[in-house]
């Protein structure tokens, strides 16, 4: 290891320690005292958090309690993450008796390994490329010397030494470089700065929304806005009282002093009024003394007139009483009115009748629609039946073209059949069995000849008659359906002339009723005026 250092020229060695070494060890001092410097900061807003005693209030927690309540009086909402990321961009820590930013000194000691690194790299590849251009160059002035190969090897050796020894020492300051980069990065991972500033912003931010926001309540414009508002609201009221009496006393002085004026008058017209009112009850009295006496002379006159016409009335009376026609006229009256109820709830029957024939008409109506419907019905499967008698009919049409053809096989096979026949008479020595087979296939073709005759008269047969009969069949439903239809649409005309002869019937009735009460009472009328008439005859 030594030995390589010493590979390294000195200036060389000076500048890695002054460029390399150093700026690692600073740096390093420089994140432990950060990372340091954070810890404190956190532990002291922890305490506030947790209502301990904090001791002295750090700078940071001092400006941000100002920077808060100032913003809390200005605005609605504070935005308290960029007011804590404001704050925190501004603070420094002290390092020698200095006061370095806490964000630029993290930052730098978080980039300085990947620049360590960068400038190794950039070394060692610029010694390898300077070094390498030289050896090349050397090389090839061995190969233009005309000497021996010994000399030639020594001289190559001599000069391949001093480009190795300048690329050892690049690796070794690249090496160097990158040995510091990894201690700072490891350095960086043991103290990490970045989770403590990520602590220390949500501790803030806590401490500030959720312990300093309630000890300033009432600061902000909102209640700023209030305050103003219930202060003029007060002022208000309290003049309020002042100038509502003073507008009454303005506008309306005049107006009671009139009234007043008024009721003074009134009181004085109405002791005039008492007093004139006593005057006239005393003349009143008079006068009533007098009308009393005059209405006993009065009543004594007609006493004396009258007992002759009550005499001659008590007498009508009593022969009113003898004829008994108050209980004839009671009977009657009775009598009308239990035919009047009788005639009333004969009414009432013949009006549930009618509606019972309305209901009746309108259940037939729905009926007439139904059966309308399943007219309709039977006359589309009637089209229906027709298609298929139809396709019915192509098919016998179909079947009687395939039967001529059939009978054209027929007559081929009775020729082929000759032809075998032929041939069995030129071979019948030879082949006697095939008179059998010929005879049997004769008797083949007959039997389907007749068949197939027989086939086809019945398949006509057969198609005729069911054309026939479906055709009847669809002929009497549609009668049947149409007298129905007819028979349902008779009777609901019937059923309509039955209902408005039954509401001129009741027109007819009510009429009677009224014709028979207007009789009912001039009966009575007369009947009073004769008896009267008579009573009054028979007193005389």
């Amino acid at each position: 290891m030594i030995e390589l250092f010493q590979l390294i020229p000195f200036p060389l060695l000076i500048l890695s320690i002054v460029l390399v070494i150093f700026p690692t060890i600073f740096t390093a001092i420089v994140r432990i005292r950060l990372y340091k410097h954070l810890i404190f900061l956190n532990d002291r807003v922890r305490r506030l958090i947790n209502g301990e005693s904090p001791g002295k209030k750090t700078r940071i927690i001092e400006n941000l309690e100002a920077r808060f309540e100032k913003a809390s009086q200005n605005l609605e909402e504070v935005n308290t993450a960029a007011l804590v990321d404001g704050i925190y961009s501004q603070e420094k820590f002290d390092f020698l008796g200095f006061r370095l930013r806490c964000h630029q000194w993290d930052y730098f000691s978080q980039a300085l390994p990947n620049l360590l690194i960068s400038f190794g790299l950039l070394g060692t590849f610029l010694g390898m490329t300077i070094n390498l251009s030289s050896l090349i160059q050397k090389i090839n002035q061995v190969k233009t010397t005309n000497t021996n190969e010994s000399t030639d090897i020594n001289n190559l050796l001599e000069q391949l030494e001093d480009p190795i020894q300048g690329m050892g020492i690049a690796f070794i300051t690249s090496l160097i470089a990158v040995a510091c980069s990894s201690l700072l990065t490891v350095i960086n991972l043991q103290w990490n700065t970045n989770l403590a500033r990520e602590d220390l912003i949500s501790y803030l931010e806590d401490y500030l929304d959720n312990i300093l926001q309630p000890r300033i309540e009432g600061k902000s414009r909102l209640d700023k806005s209030v305050n103003l508002m219930v202060k003029q609201q007060n002022d208000f009221l309290n003049r309020f009282h002042e100038n509502v009496t003073n507008a009454v006393e303005s506008s309306l002085g005049e107006i009671a002093r009139e009234i007043s004026q008024g009721n003074r008058e009134a009181a004085n017209l109405a002791r005039q009024i008492y007093e004139r009112f006593t005057e006239s009850s005393g003349t009143i009295s008079r006068a009533a003394s007098e009308f009393e006496s005059v209405i006993n002379n009065f009543q004594n006159i007609i006493a004396d007139e009258m007992k002759p016409t009550v005499k001659k009335f008590n007498r009508a009376s009593k022969t009113f009483k003898q004829s008994q026609f108050p209980k004839k006229l009671s009977e009657a009256s009775q009598n009308l009115a239990t035919i009047q109820q009788n005639f009333s709830n004969s009414t009432s029957a013949l009006e549930e009748t009618v509606e019972v024939m309305k209901e009746s008409s309108i259940t037939l109506n729905n009926n007439s629609e139904t059966l309308g419907s399943l007219a309709e019905e039977i006359i589309n499967l009637n089209q229906n039946y027709r298609e298929v008698l139809e396709s019915h009919q192509i098919n016998q049409q179909s079947l009687q073209e395939i039967i001529p053809q059939l009978n054209e096989g027929a007559n081929n096979f009775e020729s082929a059949s000759q032809i075998i026949q032929d041939l069995q008479n030129q071979i019948q020595v030879r082949e006697e069995s095939l008179v059998k087979i010929q005879s049997e296939l004769a008797n083949l073709v007959e039997t389907l000849k007749e068949n197939s005759q027989e086939v086809n008269t019945e398949i006509q047969n057969f198609g005729s008659n069911l054309i026939d009969k479906l055709v009847e069949q669809v002929g009497n439903n549609n009668q049947k359906y149409q007298t129905l239809v007819e028979k349902f649409g008779s009777d609901n005309q019937e059923v309509q002339t039955l209902l408005e002869k039954i509401e001129e019937s009741v027109g007819y009735l009510s009429d009677i009723k009224s014709k028979l009460d207007q009789l009912e009472s001039t009966l009575e009328s007369q009947n009073l005026v004769s008896n009267i008439r008579n009573l009054l005859r028979k007193s005389q």
